[in-house]
């Protein structure tokens, strides 16, 4: 199996969101696997995880068919059996080893995070992301370290979730080309955490990063900039700044009447 279908896979995030793109795995020992991707591509669930379960009883040792089960499991947001099937790709993991080691802790860091287990989950974002670093994939690295932020975020420890934040976009930075649009979304969750810790003006800082970028690679009525613009407006507003907030309150209005 190629390692390219699994990280495609790892991507399939929870609930049901539509049709699952994967490529077909090649190899006539994948023929179950090749059955449950083309019914995941066509969001049949129960037919995919049957598929699933026959490749583990055909390869019990092997953590590819753990690896599908555990992906369709967490889409349905099965997650105590999420759970034992990643425990099941970590043991079995030698017998198939296009599955990154990096993956798989990153995968039962966010079951874990779904079950509210979030000090089994941090610890597992660690593994994860050393793990990465050791293999130098750079571009997992730093999925791992923004996921890592974004608990951090949900558990309130701001301080934490820059620093996360922090390493993740200098990663994203080097990455990237200076003006991707890729870098928005980094920059606004910066923005958004200097708000919580009421240091508005380092937030807007971080919002007009952002919406330099999108001044430059959107047409001047894109939706996303009438976003950015809302952005900064409300944080004018929490500093009482209310006419500079009203201007770019409207200028998102603006936007929104015309696309809209």
């Amino acid at each position: 199996m190629k390692k390219h279908i699994l990280m495609l896979l790892a991507f399939v995030m929870w609930g049901m969101m539509g049709q699952v793109c994967v490529a077909k795995p090649a190899t006539e020992s994948d023929y179950y696997l090749r059955l449950c991707t083309e019914n995941l591509e066509q969001g049949n669930y129960d037919d995919a995880m049957g598929y699933a379960n026959q490749h583990i009883e055909e390869y019990p040792t092997s953590a590819n068919g753990y690896y599908y089960r555990m992906v369709i499991n967490a889409a349905l947001k099965r997650y105590a059996n999420a759970l034992l099937d990643v425990n099941n790709c970590i043991k079995y993991r030698k017998n198939s080893p296009d599955i990154m080691e990096s993956t798989l802790y990153w995968w039962r860091a966010t079951i874990y995070e779904k079950i509210e287990r979030y000090h089994n989950a941090l610890d597992d974002f660690t593994k994860a992301y050393k793990l990465a670093l050791k293999g130098k994939d750079a571009a997992t690295a730093r999925t791992i370290l923004s996921a890592r932020a974004e608990l951090y975020y949900t558990l309130k420890d701001y301080d934490k979730a820059l620093s996360m934040y922090h390493k993740a976009l200098k990663i994203e930075e080097q990455l990237s080309e200076p003006l991707s649009l890729d870098l928005v979304d980094s920059y606004r969750n910066m923005a958004d955490l200097y708000a919580e810790k009421k240091e508005y003006d380092e937030a807007l800082t971080w919002h007009d990063k952002a919406l330099k970028i999108q001044e430059q690679a959107l047409d001047s009525q894109h939706i996303d900039l009438a976003r950015t613009y809302s952005n900064i407006g409300g944080v004018k507003e929490v500093q009482k700044k209310y006419d500079e907030a009203l201007t770019f309150h409207n200028k998102a209005v603006a936007i929104r009447e015309k696309v809209l």
